[in-house]
């Protein structure tokens, strides 16, 4: 199981230490979160950040994220261009390969369910033949939640197999599809590619308590059976990264290399038990 660390985790942290403790504790996959890259890159060198990850052997998997980008109105088209161009040429700084792009909220939105999926197969094909100028695909994530306008991995899978984007695919959160009341089974329904995975568990709360921050825990530590998801996705041909993805206040509130002592040992304890388990059943 490869895995990989999404920076929201650890999102008090600068950049520049985030990079550094990912390196110090062994991470070699990570997922820079847009804003914070932003501001690193708006007082830092490009050409040397990308020096430092190639010298400290570390592989930016994907840029979370290209918020939003599903309804955005025709005449306003011209932002979003503005905004996919800077994100593919952040792309190019840290030689990324993928966006990861979820679905639009549902502010002051009044369309039918095939409407919003209409719209989000032309604003994914949209923002992908853009992206292709920088060799970057983009990863549709779906969110449970009421806020947003596409809570199912189905639909986003349904929207990725009408994009005419080839390498359009998911970004499978376990915390979203547990929400919407999947099973790990789920996977094995899926046709489009899953680029990436977002592994984390939900807190021991009825799913309509459930918000969308601040119930996620560690894999392992909640009522969804991470291992099961984990397992499933391993049965179903996922070769790709299991980035944690977390937003837990308490490891903002700590020094930095105070949480990532904490999290490199939840990740040891989940790693240990998915290997076990593959060893169990060979």
């Amino acid at each position: 199981m490869k895995l990989a660390l999404n920076q929201a985790v650890l999102f008090s942290s600068s950049t520049e230490r985030f990079i550094d403790l990912c390196s110090q504790n062994g991470i070699k996959n990570i997922e820079f979160r847009v804003p914070k890259l932003k501001e690193y890159l708006y007082f830092n060198s490009g050409i040397q950040l990308s020096k430092k990850l190639k010298d400290l052997d570390l592989n930016v998997i994907a840029l979370n994220s290209l918020d939003d980008f599903g309804l955005v109105p025709d005449d306003n088209l011209s932002l979003l261009t503005h905004e996919v161009h800077f994100v593919g040429q952040m792309c190019e700084f840290v030689n990324c390969p993928l966006v990861i792009a979820p679905v639009g909220r549902c502010y002051r939105t009044q369309l039918e369910k095939s409407e919003v999926l209409e719209k989000h197969v032309e604003r994914l094909n949209f923002i992908s033949d853009i992206l292709k100028e920088y060799g970057v695909k983009v990863g549709v994530e779906p969110i449970a939640f009421s806020d947003f306008s596409v809570h199912s991995i189905h639909d986003a899978d349904e929207i990725c197999q009408c994009s005419s984007a080839g390498d359009a695919g998911l970004i499978v959160d376990y915390y979203n599809l547990f929400q919407k009341g999947m099973s790990p089974k789920d996977f094995e329904k899926l046709r489009s590619p899953v680029h990436l995975i977002h592994i984390n568990d939900a807190d021991f709360l009825p799913a309509e308590v459930l918000d969308v921050v601040d119930t996620r825990v560690f894999p392992g530590d909640g009522s969804l059976n991470a291992l099961e998801w984990t397992l499933q996705a391993l049965e179903a041909g996922y070769k790709g990264c299991f980035s944690l993805e977390v937003f837990l206040k308490n490891l903002w509130e700590m020094e930095p290399e105070t949480a990532m002592f904490k999290i490199m040992k939840k990740l040891e304890i989940f790693n240990s038990t998915v290997n076990a388990k593959l060893v169990k059943e060979e």
